[in-house]
């Protein structure tokens, strides 16, 4: 599944399977992440704290991919399951929600109805 205008394959990979695909090109561990606001958000300085906040060790891409959702690409699993696990978190007092995207998901048709029909399969994150 491609996101956005990328020509570079993207491999998506669930945490069962990422020791078996390691071969398969280059690993990437995609999150959908939404923020529940009627307020603006201001992409730059949410990607520039959102970056600063979690400091993953292997580097975060953070895409815009509609209105108040976005697409966070870990570069290794074990930043992707450090920023999950820490607890919840918020964005200028809203909450950011967080879901681990699985090849079959479409990020842009997510959206809050979904998440509380499965919201177990989010997470909620803190700044």
């Amino acid at each position: 599944m491609a996101i956005g205008e990328d020509k570079e394959e993207l491999v998506f990979y669930d945490e069962e399977e990422e020791e078996q695909s390691a071969n398969k090109g280059k690993a990437i561990f995609p999150v959908v992440g939404m923020i529940f606001t009627d307020r603006k958000i201001k992409f730059q300085f949410f990607k520039e704290l959102i970056a600063s906040l979690w400091r993953p060790v292997k580097g975060i891409s953070i895409k815009e991919i509609s209105d108040k959702r976005y697409i966070f690409t870990f570069h290794h699993v074990l930043d992707m399951r450090r920023v999950l696990g820490e607890g919840s978190w918020s964005f200028e007092r809203n909450l950011l929600l967080l879901k681990v995207i699985k090849a079959e998901d479409i990020p842009s048709q997510i959206d809050s109805t979904q998440t509380r029909k499965t919201g177990k399969k989010f997470y909620r994150l803190r700044d």
